[in-house]
């Protein structure tokens, strides 16, 4: 069944008027939301669309990352494989309409990009790019505006980088809880509004590494809450992982290793070892010492240059997440 022919089955369910509407007519001429529940249940529905699954689903997914780490180029090179019908991250993508919101970098650096990526003419030729744009609800209604110019019920990309030049500067006396859900809101019900819109959304993370990677993305829960679908990019020493999840995620596993190849990005595979542990370098070091047989206080900190308090407050906070144990001649790794 086709985006439309849903649309289309929606709009008929919704003139059944709710509870309580004073008549049929009425309910008919304002946007209805109301079903019973056994109709819902039974009504027959598309499955969500996926430019490129798992990773590019409908709604609105915050593509998130420290700055200068290189997401916009990650943007980029989807941009390129979705209008060439390309794959991006070994997974075939379906090739539909494409604005991209370039905010942050200028016609010059975005011109100089492409050609780093060794983009052809021919490649890029429909992506359109817009290079300054209205902030919040204003600039929500011209993305709406733009959808109307494209046949209704086609799946489309929109690509905003980034979220602090879209939005409205917070108020110093609001919510910033409320204030969040309700920026990235203002776009996830344009995406209801027309289904099949995939918004990336470029943000960024914290300078603290926590355990959950959601937990690093700035500002508050306000903004994942709002989201339906989440991308982050974390360095870990020398390497990149993909942290992804979401309402429509459906991926078997959650974490990926990155590798900058080419002047892009490619998946290295599934996040394993030490590193799926968010581990700092000198931790990974510990790690493959106890691996290797080294116990004592005394050969760890030798071997890692650490003084004995440095290294006892360092194993200390490995216990508590669990990395290693106390032993009786020193320190061993969990089970």
């Amino acid at each position: 069944m086709t985006v439309a022919t849903v649309k289309a089955t929606v709009d008929k369910a919704r003139k059944v008027p709710p509870p309580g509407a004073a008549d049929a007519g009425s309910s008919d001429e304002r946007p209805c939301r109301s079903f019973d529940a056994a109709d819902l249940v039974t009504m027959e529905m598309a499955d969500p669309t996926y430019i490129v699954r798992p990773y590019v689903a409908e709604g609105v997914t915050l593509v998130v990352g420290r700055p200068k780490m290189g997401k916009t180029t990650l943007l980029r090179q989807l941009a390129v494989a979705v209008n060439t019908s390309a794959e991006f991250f070994s997974e075939t993508c379906t090739r539909v309409p494409i604005l991209f919101l370039s905010l942050e970098e200028g016609e010059r650096i975005m011109r100089k990009k492409f050609k780093t990526m060794s983009a052809k003419p021919a490649d890029l030729r429909g992506i359109r790019l817009e290079f300054e744009w209205p902030q919040g609800a204003t600039g929500v209604q011209q993305l709406r505006d733009w959808m109307g110019t494209i046949p209704k019920g086609t799946p489309a990309l929109i690509v905003i980088d980034s979220l602090t030049r879209f939005r409205i500067p917070p108020s110093d006396r609001g919510n910033a809880f409320t204030e969040d859900y309700n920026t990235v809101k203002l776009l996830a019900d344009l995406c209801k509004e027309f289904p099949g819109l995939c918004v990336l959304v470029l943000h960024h993370t914290t300078k603290a590494m926590p355990d959950d990677p959601v937990s690093a993305i700035s500002g508050t829960y306000g903004l994942t809450a709002a989201a339906d679908n989440y991308l982050i990019v974390l360095r870990q020493g020398q390497q990149f992982r993909l942290h992804a999840g979401g309402r429509l995620w459906e991926g078997d596993t959650s974490d990926f290793e990155l590798r900058r190849e080419a002047g892009g990005w490619t998946l290295a595979g599934e996040w394993e070892g030490t590193a799926a542990q968010g581990l700092t370098p000198l931790q990974a070091d510990v790690i493959a010492m106890l691996k290797s047989g080294a116990k004592s206080s005394k050969v760890i900190a030798e071997k890692t240059g650490q003084s004995q308090s440095a290294l006892s407050h360092l194993m200390r906070s490995m216990q508590s997440r669990g990395l290693v144990v106390k032993i009786a001649n020193g320190w061993g790794l969990t089970s």
